[in-house]
């Protein structure tokens, strides 16, 4: 027979749980992303249009919505930073979880009515990968796959190098993958050397802002998808 004190014990420990928040009690998501995107001197507010326009139009794309299901049944958890200088990086849209069509179609939206939180400042791409190292450490999601995507136009030219911050990154087990938004001449070969790194990095291209739209969803659909999960 079970003792008295043994339901007892049981009895509060099942209340307990239920007192969590239900992201506590949640299963990890599929992949945790964090969305690293260029708001420095070269990014006027034309440009920063285009870019957020472009990622919204990505969430709300059939497309997307089915790599987000194929990624595995714990949907994914999206973040968004603001980044330019070393001193200059800022949350725009803290973790949150999308596991339906419904729930990346309003990330979208959010997306589209962010405010730019910096305008101008260098361009430190090392210290935005930190910052997106960090975003796991606060998140505590525990997630399959973790994964920093860093956006620009330029080379980095303040803060610690990118290649340093990637290292930490992959040290990890975190990959960290770059569109490179081609302003500047060979910059995906750029970012292949000191940007991106860890499993399945890749570099993905656009030639200007007025096209980032497909570049975007194409980089987001290949990065969520990710291995097939057995």
């Amino acid at each position: 027979m079970i003792g008295r004190r043994f339901l007892a014990v049981l009895a509060l420990g099942l209340a307990a749980l239920a007192l969590l928040p239900s992201a506590a009690r949640a299963a990890p998501p599929d992949l945790e992303l964090v969305l690293a995107i260029d708001v420095s001197s070269s990014v006027d507010n034309w440009d920063y249009d285009v870019q957020m326009q472009g990622y919204a139009a990505a969430f709300q794309n059939a497309r997307l919505h089915t790599a987000i299901t194929a990624a595995g049944g714990n949907g994914i958890a999206v973040s968004v930073i603001h980044w330019s200088d070393a001193g200059a990086t800022k949350i725009a849209i803290d973790w949150t979880m999308l596991r339906t069509a419904d729930d990346a179609v309003r990330f979208g939206h959010r997306i589209q009515s962010t405010s730019r939180l910096w305008a101008g400042h260098l361009t430190a791409i090392g210290s935005a990968i930190d910052f997106g190292i960090e975003m796991f450490d606060r998140g505590k999601l525990g997630g399959r796959r973790q994964v920093i995507d860093v956006s620009g136009d330029g080379r980095s030219n303040h803060g610690v190098l990118p290649a340093e911050a990637r290292d930490r990154a992959v040290a990890r087990g975190i990959t960290v993958n770059g569109l490179a938004i081609m302003r500047t001449p060979r910059l995906d070969v750029y970012y292949q050397q000191n940007v991106v790194g860890g499993k399945d990095a890749f570099v993905e291209t656009v030639e200007g802002y007025h096209n980032m739209a497909d570049g975007i969803l194409r980089k987001l659909i290949r990065e969520i998808s990710g291995d097939p999960v057995s």
